[in-house]
């Protein structure tokens, strides 16, 4: 295994670093504007990682040991998504605009087709008013956070440390209560007092029975 250290800034101050081996890069990585900085943590995977930056002072942060596969997309000026260490993606898409940040705790386990959004992209209007009525927000992830199949974790939402989003789930409102089971459309708690693990382990034979 080849390791390399790669710190690239180019005329209009953008920079990128990254400790790894280069086939780890991400497989596309985009950047218009000034002042952009994205550091990718080492020892990962982001080979199937497509990001987009578009504005300026933006910041992209993945920690170390991240396997990460599907798209970031940041608009804007003086947004982070910040990602942390040992966090797997089997494929997100993950969109930062309109002035609001991402945050992904360590540990934390996506599965496919799951959306976060700062922004519902288009905009509903109070027709007395004139008003937008869907403001955009940050969305913060906990710590060891499972999030399962086809979830849409939705703008200005936080998710708590140690939960599990269950699949096709739409979280439209801000959980604070951890080790909890948030599912269904909208989301609400399911269950309490729940933790997980990536090792699939095996079922007590008493426990299977008692819940059966």
């Amino acid at each position: 295994m080849t390791v390399e250290r790669v710190d690239e800034c180019d005329q209009r101050n953008n920079r990128v670093t990254f400790s790894g081996e280069r086939s780890s890069m991400p497989s596309a990585l985009s950047v218009a504007g000034e002042s952009n900085r994205a550091d990718l943590g080492s020892g990962g995977k982001l080979a199937g990682l497509q990001v987009t930056i578009r504005g300026s002072r933006n910041r992209l942060m993945i920690g170390d040991d991240c396997i990460l596969t599907g798209r970031i997309i940041i608009k804007g000026d003086a947004q982070t998504v910040r990602i942390g260490a040992r966090t797997s993606f089997q494929h997100v898409s993950l969109y930062s605009v309109e002035g609001c940040d991402v945050t992904i705790g360590e540990d934390c386990m996506f599965s496919k087709r799951i959306e976060i959004r700062t922004s519902d992209s288009h905009s509903i209007i109070d027709r007395a008013t004139g008003l937008r009525l869907n403001r955009p927000g940050s969305v913060t992830i906990g710590n060891h956070v499972w999030i399962g199949l086809e979830a849409v974790v939705s703008k200005g939402v936080r998710v708590p440390d140690n939960s599990i989003v269950g699949a096709k789930s739409f979280v439209n409102k801000s959980f604070h209560e951890p080790y909890v089971l948030i599912a269904g459309v909208p989301a609400a708690i399911i269950r309490r007092n729940v933790d997980w693990d990536r090792r699939l382990l095996p079922v007590e034979p008493e426990l299977a029975l008692r819940q059966a």
